[in-house]
């Protein structure tokens, strides 16, 4: 597993659910494994090498988050990279809150750091990370200039992600969903 730091903006669903949970998709919570068009693609079958399945799934969130950074909510050509590396509900909602809020003219600024990212379950079919993410930095702001981020809002956020295997083409590893979380490992 990789353990390395790496800034990045928080993403979209992170920065908008200020004081509450998205919900993830009904199934039992767990990960899986998705490697985004933005990463290498596997060379190997999902669910045979659980060490493979578990880098992937690293790199898939590392290039999320990567993507994230350069959204610049205005500008609608930035927001498919980042719209290619998740699937199902998380993608509608995303896509749904990107086009409000750019209707609304609302801005993301700032930078969000991975402090540390374990795997919290795995199968064949999926790998649930649970994330620490450092998002004291950032920032929305609304088109009059005002921040929309709740005062309350900590600066250390415990998320759970899950990433699933999507084959197409070719299999990539896409993020499934993202909540904040209040078990496993301290942030």
């Amino acid at each position: 597993m990789r353990t390395s730091r790496l800034l990045a903006a928080v993403g979209v669903t992170t920065l908008l659910v200020f004081d509450g949970c998205t919900s993830p998709p009904s199934g039992p919570p767990s990960s899986a494994p998705s490697t985004p068009a933005a990463t290498p693609k596997p060379a190997y079958t999902p669910g045979v090498d659980p060490d493979a399945d578990v880098a992937a799934a690293i790199a898939a969130y590392e290039a999320y988050v990567e993507a994230e950074n350069q959204v610049a909510i205005a500008d609608r050509s930035t927001w498919d990279p980042l719209l290619d590396l998740i699937v199902g509900e998380m993608r509608d909602g995303t896509l749904e809150t990107l086009m409000s809020m750019a209707e609304d003219g609302t801005t993301l600024t700032g930078g969000a750091l991975i402090l540390s990212a374990a795997v919290a379950g795995q199968d064949s079919e999926r790998v649930v990370l649970d994330v620490c993410l450092d998002i004291g930095g950032t920032d929305i702001v609304g088109a009059d200039g005002a921040s929309l981020v709740s005062p309350t809002r900590l600066p250390i956020s415990a998320m759970r992600v899950r990433v699933v295997p999507v084959v197409a083409a070719e299999v990539m590893w896409k993020i499934d969903y993202i909540i904040f979380r209040e078990d496993g490992p301290e942030c």
